[in-house]
């Protein structure tokens, strides 16, 4: 999923791809989220190359039909010419002209808001805003609300409180994974001290719902509040930060159905931003410090150890092998050993070889070449 892009066709698959990709989900066995569904309402793909329902295109005209190309400049058969008749608004040729009104096709894809360019920002973030997790991250907190819940100061004061207090527990304990591997690693946390790194956002659907996560819906509002709310560079600057981490903070409670999971970044993501949608119960627990650092190394390149997955090549053979031999990596579970219960004070889980590879710490794992997982997002074995 993370090869380049530069041609027509590659952009029209991956818009295809984007509405299947999978979210990172939080370590607990639950429910997979997952995008569903394809571009038409026929159940075609820009793959059988009928983006639209009945070959009809949001101009009538086709054009990836049976009645012209793109590369003929003639999408629209006998109604189109260089000269007149622009089916695509004021401009003559497919990779200058704009259907959708003053934002090009090709950035339409990867821009819906018409505010920031993929590939402007892709060079410098090849993945996305959690890169290298050897270096400066800083964790910015937003905390959301919506017509069925909010955050009160008073009343939630001890619930944000612990909030605080369970990222500086993660970050401290990924710092110490880091150190563990070699490396050096800085997690930059707490929002009570910076508040820079804490911001509200109100949501006009329900953040319980699972349905808003599952197709995705929920990324596009978070990364336009971003783009328009939160100057990334500066606070990279302010605070000499090589990585940035998004956490949505949602105040719910036992009835939720909704479970914590992570936006990791994939080629061709429209904006780098990387984001946990972090609920305060799931599964009707609190959750503890080590769901923060496990959804966190989702943003670096982890996958979960507890569930089947094409992309990484996990199947039910290597799961039964994690299981029996790592059975208290974090990326497994983020239940305390000891206790088979959460513990809120420390994160007594491991990482382990392979969790360790795909987050960059290392550059080879026997056990990925053995089990012929994929490669790192970071480097090949």
């Amino acid at each position: 999923m993370r090869k380049n892009k530069h041609s027509l066709f590659t952009i029209l698959v991956m818009t295809a791809a984007i509405l299947r990709i999978s979210y990172m989900a939080v370590c607990l066995p639950g429910q997979i989220l997952t995008y569903s569904g394809v571009i038409s309402e026929d159940t075609e793909s820009y793959n059988k190359i009928v983006p639209f329902k009945d070959y009809d295109s949001y101009y009538n005209c086709d054009p990836f039909g049976y009645y012209g190309s793109y590369d003929d400049q003639d999408p629209c058969g006998d109604y189109y010419s260089d000269n007149d008749n622009y089916p695509f608004g004021d401009y003559d040729s497919y990779y200058d002209q704009d259907p959708y009104e003053n934002n090009s096709y090709n950035n339409s894809i990867f821009d819906p808001f018409g505010i920031n360019s993929f590939w402007d920002d892709h060079d410098a973030f090849p993945h996305g805003s959690a890169g290298e997790i050897d270096g400066t991250t800083i964790v910015v907190s937003i905390f959301a609300e919506d017509p069925y819940s909010d955050w009160d100061e008073k009343r939630d004061a001890e619930t944000i409180a612990n909030i605080n207090k369970y990222l500086s527990i993660a970050g401290d304990y990924l710092e110490d994974v880091v150190s563990d591997y070699g490396k050096s690693a800085t997690f930059i946390t707490d929002f009570k001290s910076n508040p820079d790194l804490r911001y509200e956002m109100n949501f006009e659907d329900q953040l319980t719902d699972p349905d808003y996560l599952d197709y995705g819906d929920i990324d596009y509002d978070v990364w336009e509040y971003i783009y328009d709310n939160i100057d990334q560079e500066q606070l990279m600057t302010e605070f000499h930060a090589d990585n940035v981490v998004y956490m949505v903070m949602i105040n719910s409670d036992e009835s939720n159905e909704a479970i914590t999971c992570t936006r990791n970044w994939y080629e061709g993501m429209p904006y780098e931003y990387e984001i946990v949608y972090l609920y305060n119960i799931d599964y009707e627990v609190v959750n503890c410090p080590a769901v923060y650092a496990h959804e966190i190394l989702h943003t670096f390149g982890a996958p979960d150890l507890y569930t089947e997955s094409e992309d990484f090549h996990i199947d039910e053979d290597f799961l039964s092998y994690v299981e029996e031999n790592m059975y208290n990596d974090l990326m497994l579970t983020c239940t305390d050993l000891h206790s088979y219960d959460y513990n809120y004070k420390k994160v007594t889980n491991e990482v382990g070889e392979v969790t360790a590879y795909y987050v960059g710490l290392i550059d080879h794992s026997d056990i990925v070449e053995e089990w012929r997982l994929r490669a790192s997002e970071h480097l090949g074995y």
